[in-house]
């Protein structure tokens, strides 16, 4: 019983890890798209 508590606790916290970091990366992506859109008509002229 132990040991299924544990393991399940591991795999939420590798899910909520593999989670969070998808979330802050596609975040940064998606940041670095709107500065690059912002910028690109700028680089145009």
């Amino acid at each position: 019983m132990t040991y299924l508590l544990v393991s399940s606790f591991v795999f939420v916290d590798a899910n909520l890890r593999l989670y969070l970091t998808g979330f802050f990366s596609g975040y940064w992506w998606y940041q670095g798209g709107l500065v690059f859109m912002s910028t690109q008509p700028v680089v145009n002229i």
